[in-house]
């Protein structure tokens, strides 16, 4: 079972980490900041974890950029620059910008998987 992990990159500026969230729309960010959950966040984006991490160990999120490895006979090879995105219900990388192409994260064909950014940078 995964661990429900976000972050937050707040006023356009830098990461925080993410307290806590609730049924209610709060959320509290790091140094007791509070934002506010309807559609979208007015100082905020929030992000989260995957439940994978990268081959360095690095947590990977939504939003974040990323190369990897892929073993599929059609695609071998490395892939750069992908965003790992939300869509159908299952996290995946898709290409930036995004013309439809897109790969599960979770799939066993993915290898060697690092973080080089993400969407902010």
């Amino acid at each position: 079972m995964n661990v429900l992990d976000f972050r937050a990159w707040y006023k356009n500026k830098e990461y925080v980490s993410v307290i806590s969230v609730h049924m209610n729309g709060e959320v509290t960010l790091q140094n007791g900041i509070k934002a506010y959950w309807k559609g979208q966040f007015k100082d905020s984006d929030l992000e989260q974890f995957t439940g994978k991490k990268d081959k360095n160990g690095i947590k990977i999120y939504k939003g974040d950029i990323c190369n990897f490895y892929c073993t599929k006979y059609w695609t071998r090879g490395m892939e750069y620059g992908w965003q790992v995105a939300y869509t159908q219900c299952n996290f995946c990388f898709r290409t930036v910008p995004d013309n439809g192409s897109n790969y599960w994260i979770g799939s066993p064909a993915i290898k060697e998987i690092e973080v080089v950014g993400n969407i902010h940078d």
